[in-house]
């Protein structure tokens, strides 16, 4: 689907190795470190982020400080921990903002 559109051609390998994991145990193809497209090591931390800050039918959205804690707890085995240092600079300060919107956003598209 998204190869069909020429302009999300230079981050079609962050799409498909967005569920690598820093220690090799992710999918699809099982790279570990430096070996997973520098893409998907950003996605990976961003789709993370975006789930735990999101209620699902089995549970709840985590608040910020357990989000971010989850992240750092995650760091060196499912995330690149110079990514997550780098993710941690982030001005988290429109945080509440950010997911209110998003929240919006989801429940108008549903």
């Amino acid at each position: 689907m998204l190869k069909d559109v020429s302009q999300l051609h230079p981050v079609l390998p962050g799409v498909r190795s967005h569920h690598e994991r820093w220690d090799g145990r992710g999918y699809p193809d099982g790279t570990s470190g430096t070996d997973t497209h520098l893409y998907g090591r950003i996605l990976g931390i961003a789709d993370a982020f975006d789930a735990m800050c999101s209620s699902r039918a089995y549970r709840e959205k985590l608040n910020r400080e357990e989000v971010l804690d989850e992240i750092v707890a995650c760091s060196e085995k499912q995330f690149d921990p110079d990514l997550v240092k780098l993710f941690l600079l982030i001005d988290f300060i429109h945080y509440d903002v950010m997911i209110d919107f998003h929240i919006s956003q989801s429940s108008i598209s549903s």
